[in-house]
């Protein structure tokens, strides 16, 4: 959040609710003393757990006295610990009582909740300026007459006694409309839904004749002639007196008035009429507009022949009998199918639309908030003056001056470039001047309080929730000023502006003056064979003069609009052949303290990686693997032959062993688990069988017998859970000895994940699982991340194009669509093109309020902003860009503003007669809630027209001139300007 969308900070005595961690409510409530060295607390827990707690103390800035205290509020497990501490950061700036609040457990609320507010000094009368420049020998170029409006002033004032007693004239209600059976019905219908049931009652109402009246001449003698008794009536000219006037409406009526009024006929047609009038407003047609207009007259000539038969002396003036004549017919406000009110409240949760789904629909509130003088700040052009000295240049007789002229020759290009550069950034400057001081002015109001707030607005005057900010209002919010205070105010706030301009062109001035001092210096002067030459570098302010100028009274609407730049946002968003799509977060992300991995299964991650288009995220750890490995080799404790990953555990297991000749011997181990080899059968010996010789000449055959061959062997082991190889982690020590030239051990290790219990919580944990779950969210949460990075880009430079310069422009359209879509949302009027002409869009004036959960209010002194060379216009479209709220005041006009009101409370439009009336008067009734503003509206008690003195402001411009000569430059006086109505 931005520093100018903070609040400022509350000033005087006041209150403070703030919702603390567990629920906490509490209100702290202050009191300054003695000029602000000494402040009395007391803090009270409203609701939440182990309350109510009570507490009360002093804080003061002496020596010997506490400048901060902690008070502890809720459960003592854990309990809210609230510190308050008085501070005063230097003499320049008024002590600040500041809070400590935890908000949420990782939350806290470090901030300022108030401010002593020294008493304001009387002010010294200034005598009012003259409506004149006030250098007028300052101008040196005279400006093309114009003018621009700055922006738009309202303030209110309760009405006066005279005006409610012309009211009761003006105006026309029913006598007692409790006895109406239409009325009765009517008021009973109320809650969602009530205009449509309203509406079928009106109709069913209107099928019934009687009591409907549908024609006029069906009507007994002498109701059917009343409109045209209406007219004789309106040709008696000229004062008369009252018994002249009865006895004119003696004949008229063929009977005399006290008659008339108490007899049935008369009785019965004024209940029938002013009912049939009740169903003309929820469902008449245009077809109806001459029933409408005859209703409307017989109703004003009984109006007028009640006040005649009270007697009432202020008949004898004309202006008064043709006010009663051309009475207003107020109706009762259950009468209409709107309330003149309306509230669109916002989806619990809105899910989120694809690119081509409409824009979100507007949410917020509006009420009538009364009426207010309109007044227009009004800038005007009067020329352009010479500023401040730059720089002298002398250069003497028989001098040459020659600098950089080899940078020159190898920059020529790239220079050139910049003086284009310099004269498209001049032009640039010299357009938008002009709108801003307006934008800059915008921005000090908003940021300053200029309009405060006015949620839950009611046309109330006691009250007001409209308020200027300075001595003009006192300490109970009742608006407490003049012509003089006002035309103070705003200049006031108009110096403030121009200052900041100044600020910003101060900046300008310093690039714009070292391209002219390099562009200078970079030229060869030679004045050998001339005079002494002299140059004044001067720059040019430009001279605006602002005054006020009064618009009248309008009666104003007051708009609440929730987010105001989204939709225009969402509608950006969808241009182009590939609209944007703002990645969606996961539900997981959501989680607090990091703990969204757990969310992540074996089932799920695959679909959320889709979603952000992540085709190479790691699979999910097996349940269980196998690890196996030949030996064909002796070896002896060998660990780099069978190795079990990380994160599981041996759980079965079978080992073979292979031997090719039984001959030999054969020991094998695997993980200290011996295996059974084969039992060595010992080779038998040759055996040689010596034939006996029976004599010397005679031997026998020798027999030998060969040994018996070595067999093959082949053993299996199963691994048993009593073995050690069982659940080994890591490496597995694997020994094989033989004397054999041939054999073999194959191993073959099931291994499983590796589950731990935590001790206290008796919790399970997968280690394998849980870092596995750990990557895959992370991955996502950067994936998320980085298209959300890509989506603002793309965003922001679609705004960018989109308003192209026209910050100002787009926020009026958007805020004018908002508040049509609004007022159509929550009133009897669907159609946004029957009330677009009906509201003065050119007085509409806004300001933005985004709040941000635990932040404070703006400090007084609060530090610059850190782009202090960003237009102010910048500044007022980014917080457009980010408002949460967006407060509207809509003044209507003043001829079309019974329209208006109709279309808001019963239907589109009032069925007026085909042909216009010859006198040009409306028929369009009103409701009674809004007699009392619209008759302070239009009446002339209005305060005398003070003088509005104007004042000159002097706005710096990056612009720069020479004028040759050894003095410095006198403008003689130009004749006044005439100042453009």
């Amino acid at each position: 959040m931005s520093e100018s969308s903070r609040a400022p900070v509350p000033q005087g005595d006041g209150k403070w609710d703030v919702t603390a961690r567990t629920g906490v409510l509490l209100r702290v409530v202050w009191r300054w003393q003695d000029n602000g060295q000494r402040i009395k607390l007391e803090l009270t827990q409203l609701a939440g757990p182990g309350g109510p707690h009570h507490y009360t103390g002093t804080l003061g800035l002496g020596a010997t006295e506490q400048r901060y205290a902690t008070w502890a509020f809720g459960t003592n497990d854990p309990p809210v610990d609230v510190t308050l501490s008085l501070r005063h950061e230097h003499e320049g700036t008024a002590p600040l009582l500041w809070a400590n609040v935890p908000l949420k457990t990782d939350e806290f609320y470090s901030d300022a909740i108030a401010q002593w507010k020294p008493q304001p000094t009387p002010p010294i009368p200034v005598p009012p300026e003259p409506d004149e420049p006030d250098e007028p020998d300052d101008v040196l170029i005279e400006a093309l007459p114009g003018a621009a409006d700055l922006f738009p002033l309202l303030w209110l004032r309760p009405p006066s006694a005279l005006e409610l007693a012309d009211a009761l004239l003006r105006y026309m209600r029913v006598p007692d409309p409790s006895s109406l059976a239409l009325y009765t019905q009517l008021a009973a219908l109320t809650g969602p839904g009530s205009a449509a049931q309203k509406q079928q009652a009106a109709t069913a109402f209107s099928k019934t004749s009687p009591p409907f009246i549908a024609d006029l001449s069906t009507q007994p003698a002498p109701i059917n002639r009343l409109p045209a008794i209406r007219v004789a009536l309106l040709a008696t000219e000229g004062p008369r007196t009252l018994d002249e006037l009865l006895d004119e409406a003696h004949q008229l009526l063929g009977e005399t008035v006290s008659d008339f009024l108490a007899g049935t006929v008369c009785v019965s047609a004024q209940q029938d009429a002013w009912q049939s009038v009740f169903a003309l407003a929820l469902v008449g047609s245009a077809a109806q507009g001459t029933l409408a207009a005859g209703l409307v007259d017989v109703l004003r000539v009984l109006h007028y022949l009640q006040a005649l038969n009270a007697k009432n002396p202020a008949l004898c003036a004309q202006d008064i009998r043709r006010l009663l004549l051309y009475a207003t017919p107020a109706l009762p406000d259950a009468v209409a199918a709107a309330p003149l009110a309306g509230t669109v409240e916002k989806p619990a949760a809105e899910p989120a639309t694809p690119a081509d789904a409409p824009a979100p629909k507007v949410t917020g509130q509006w009420s009538l908030l009364g009426v207010g003088e309109l007044e227009l700040a009004r800038q005007h052009l009067k020329g352009y003056a010479s500023g401040e000295l730059a720089e002298v240049v002398n250069l003497m007789p028989r001098e040459r001056q020659e600098r950089h002229e080899r940078s020159v020759q190898s920059s020529e290009q790239q220079t050139q470039q910049r003086e284009a550069r310099s004269r498209i950034d001049d032009q640039t400057s010299q357009s938008d001047a002009a709108s801003e001081l307006a934008d800059t002015l915008k921005e000090a109001m908003c940021t300053e309080g200029l309009v405060r707030n006015l949620s839950n607005v009611t046309p109330s005057y006691s009250n007001l929730n409209l308020l200027l900010t300075g001595s003009a209002s006192d300490g109970s919010g009742k608006l407490k000023l003049d012509g003089s205070s006002v035309a103070r105010l705003v200049q006031r706030m108009s110096e403030q502006a121009a200052q900041k301009v100044a600020d910003r062109v101060s900046t300008q001035r310093r690039d714009v003056w070292r391209e002219w001092h390099e562009r200078r210096e970079s030229q060869s002067i030679d004045n050998r064979d001339g005079e002494r030459l002299v140059g004044v570098y001067r720059w040019v302010d430009r001279l605006m003069r602002v005054s006020l100028k009064p618009q009248g009274r309008r009666l104003v609407l007051a708009l609440q609009i929730d987010a105001p730049a989204r939709a225009w946002i969402a509608e950006v968003a969808a241009q182009g052949p590939v609209p944007l799509v703002k990645p969606t977060p996961l539900a997981a992300f959501a989680t607090a303290e990091g703990q969204g991995y757990t969310l992540v299964t074996p089932t799920n991650y695959q679909a959320w990686g889709a979603q952000y288009g992540l085709a190479d995220m790691p699979a999910p750890p097996a349940d269980q693997l196998t690890v196996a490995a030949q030996i064909n080799r002796v070896t002896v404790a060998d660990t780099s032959l069978l190795r079990i990953p990380d994160g599981y555990a041996v759980a079965s297991g079978t080992a073979t062993l292979a031997l090719a000749s039984t001959a030999f011997s054969l020991a094998a181990s695997v993980g200290g688990t011996t295996l059974p080899g084969d039992t060595v059968v010992p080779p038998t010996a040759i055996t040689v069988v010596v034939p006996s010789a029976s004599s010397s000449t005679s031997v026998g055959n020798l027999t030998v017998t060969p040994p018996a061959p070595g067999t093959a062997w082949l053993g299996t082991t199963v691994f048993k859970s009593s073995d050690p190889v069982i659940g080994l982690r890591g490496a597995v020590p694997v020994t094989v000895m033989s004397d054999a030239p041939l054999f073999g051990l194959s191993v073959e290790l099931v291994c499983q994940r590796v589950t731990l219990t935590d001790p206290v919580s008796k919790a399970v944990v997968d280690p394998l699982l849980v870092d596995w779950q750990m990557r895959v969210y992370n991955q996502l949460l950067l994936a998320w991340q980085e298209q959300t990075r890509a989506y603002d880009s793309g965003l922001a430079g679609s705004i960018e194009s989109a308003s192209a310069g026209q910050g100002g422009e787009v926020q009026r359209q958007v805020l004018q669509a908002a508040c049509l879509g609004l007022l159509c949302a929550s009133s009897a009027t669907t159609d946004p093109q029957v009330l677009t002409g009906l509201l003065d869009w050119s007085g509409m004036s806004w300001h933005y309020d985004s709040p941000v959960a635990g932040a404070g209010p703006r400090l007084t002194d609060a530090p610059a902003a850190s782009v202090f060379t960003e237009p102010a216009s910048a500044r007022l479209f980014r917080r457009f860009l980010d408002a949460r709220v967006a407060w509207v005041l809509l003044p209507l006009l003043p001829d079309t503003q019974p329209a208006l009101l109709y279309a808001l409370q019963w239907q589109p439009r009032w069925p007026s007669p085909p042909l216009p009336r010859p006198d040009g008067i409306a028929d369009v009734p009103v409701s009674g809630s809004t007699v009392a503003p619209l008759e302070e509206q239009r009446s002339k008690d209005a305060p005398a027209a003070l003088v509005r003195p104007g004042w000159t402001l002097r706005l710096p411009l990056p612009l720069i001139y020479l004028q040759a000569g050894d003095t410095l430059p006198r403008f003689g006086p130009l004749p006044p300007l005439k100042e453009a109505p």
